[in-house]
């Protein structure tokens, strides 16, 4: 088995995972995970001693003992793409919230002609949900 493991996510990530992997032909599993059961959807995995992730997810496994996690950053691409894609969809007030490890503790409203763009780091699932309901009254 091996001692590396991806923990992927979202769906897309993990099939840019699978793409990476099979193209390098290198031989690490990809499982995808949730961030509240992350810990547990990794439990088969028990000889993995290196953990690659990112966001809340990766917060989590750096939770489990004698495990490294390899913290995986999320773009700025990454963000914009997201934004560009509700933007085309109609959206003008949009709200990123992400956990602080990503957004670097960035918080700041942007007017951009008639769209808003609300950027709200968060440190644990109770502030992530309690700003989403925040945010969706004040818009």
């Amino acid at each position: 088995m091996s001692l590396v493991l991806f923990v992927a996510p979202t769906v897309e990530i993990m099939e840019t995972a699978e793409k990476v992997i099979k193209e390098k032909r290198y031989d690490i599993p990809i499982v995808r995970a949730y961030d509240r059961r992350a810990v547990k959807d990794i439990s088969a995995y028990k000889d993995a001693l290196v953990l690659i992730s990112r966001g809340g997810i990766a917060e989590e496994l750096k939770r489990i003992p004698e495990k490294t996690v390899v913290e995986v950053n999320a773009s700025v691409n990454d963000i914009l793409i997201s934004v560009e894609k509700l933007i085309h969809k109609g959206c003008r007030n949009i709200g990123i919230i992400m956990r602080e490890n990503i957004l670097h503790n960035l918080m700041h409203d942007f007017q951009l002609g008639d769209i808003r763009i609300y950027v709200r780091p968060c440190n644990s699932y109770e502030q992530i949900e309690t700003i989403t309901s925040m945010l969706l009254k004040t818009i």
